[in-house]
């Protein structure tokens, strides 16, 4: 009987200090996942702003050359202009 209850009282302690262990690896597993999570996000979050600034630069090269395309199109414009009033006046 002694024996018997010896022996409940091992696999009692083993099974809580199992329990134990498995709670702090639970413990360790998850705040490993959170920390990888928040250098993902904040990775994530770089890229994100990295890319917002290439799209508003690439928006602003666009606009300088869009403007100097409309001038370039007036100049011409004008100079047909003028060379069609020649070639009708002259």
């Amino acid at each position: 009987m002694e024996t018997e209850q010896k022996a409940s009282e091992i696999i009692n302690n083993a099974k809580q200090k199992a329990a134990l262990i498995m709670s702090k690896n639970d413990a360790e597993i998850a705040e490993k996942l959170n920390k990888a999570k928040e250098e993902e996000n904040i990775r994530y979050n770089d890229a994100v702003k990295e890319a917002e600034a290439e799209y508003k630069k690439r928006i602003e090269e666009l606009k300088f050359y869009d403007s100097r395309l409309e001038i370039d199109c007036d100049k011409i414009a004008y100079l047909v202009l003028e060379r069609v009033m020649k070639t009708i006046f002259d």
